[in-house]
């Protein structure tokens, strides 16, 4: 699903394609809006990104909301994509708030900021399903060399889709500090993963960064751990750069990692290349839907002031 999530002068609006229908019995759980008092990301005039009038017409943080009153600005992603306004972002896996049945989403997206006010209009967020994901890595067995993870950049170690586990029955989202994955993947571990490379440097080479995750191997007792970011490092610097997830591939000891790193590492690199090539997809098809409902409004708003022209 494609959306369009405006600020609405505090009130949020929403604009989804294709058409929803709203479970009105359904309910999510406010996070608030104090967070639009931070200083405005574009502007950086030490103003708020929305005035107190505005943020009064949210609900507070931890009001359980009915679906029939859906604020985005309430929402987890649409802060996390606000206040980090000059990249794309993704966020997930999270339940549907439209669904009364339990369905699991990944989301990526970007806020939208006025080029000239620097105001907040709306954040773009294409949601879908993690069926794509988990048959990406079903697919690959690695011979049954080892098991394959796709774990968020995050300081919980969630996990978007693992081999080990199955979201169909969770009531939350799983990491890697309470769900059992691997052999080998624990939380000690994966924050050696996430300190593998530091993208905050000014300085970093795209050269050095791939090759500090090629030859990385993390081993444990029961295992080894060949990491990856995703997105796939870009061939040029990019300040804002930083990885959103890490695929986790876990080789279990009694196989020699040194006769099949190389093998795993090009497997690694193949799937990093197919999740890159789903999300751009997803992505672009989601902004030619954009471009075509923006210049569609535009010219059906513009017809009275077209007509004003000729007849004057």
């Amino acid at each position: 699903d494609l959306g369009y999530y405006f600020t609405n002068s505090g009130a949020g609006s929403s604009m989804i394609f294709p058409h929803t229908t709203l479970d009105s019995s359904s309910s999510y759980l406010s996070v608030g809006c104090d967070w639009l008092r931070s200083m405005n990301p574009v502007r950086m005039d030490e103003k708020p990104i929305l005035i107190d009038e505005e943020i009064r017409r949210c609900h507070s943080e931890g009001v359980e909301v009915p679906t029939r009153e859906y604020n985005p600005l309430e929402r987890g992603w649409f802060r996390d994509f606000a206040l980090d306004a000059f990249r794309t972002n993704t966020f997930g896996p999270y339940i549907n708030a439209w669904n009364s049945e339990t369905q699991w989403l990944m989301g990526a997206g970007r806020p939208i900021y006025d080029p000239i006010t620097g105001t907040l209009v709306a954040c773009i967020l294409i949601d879908y399903t993690m069926d794509g994901i988990d048959s990406l890595l079903a697919d690959l067995t690695f011979n049954q060399i080892g098991t394959l993870h796709l774990v968020r950049n995050d300081e919980f170690g969630t996990i978007a889709s693992s081999q080990d586990v199955d979201y169909s029955t969770a009531a939350s989202a799983l990491t890697v500090n309470n769900t059992v994955i691997g052999p080998g993947v624990t939380m000690e571990k994966y924050r050696e993963i996430q300190s593998l490379f530091d993208f905050s440097r000014s300085d970093w080479t795209p050269e050095e960064a791939k090759e500090r995750y090629a030859s990385a191997v993390i081993k444990s007792e029961e295992s080894s751990l060949i990491a990856y970011p995703v997105p796939s490092i870009p061939d040029e610097y990019d300040p804002y750069f930083r990885p959103d997830f890490f695929i986790i591939c876990s080789v279990s000891r009694e196989n020699n990692i040194f006769t099949i790193d190389e093998l795993v590492q090009e497997e690694i690199d193949d799937q990093v290349t197919k999740l890159v090539v789903l999300i751009l997809c997803l992505g672009l098809g989601g902004l030619v839907v954009i471009f075509l409902l923006i210049f569609a409004m535009a010219t059906y708003l513009t017809r009275p002031l077209v007509y004003i022209n000729k007849t004057g």
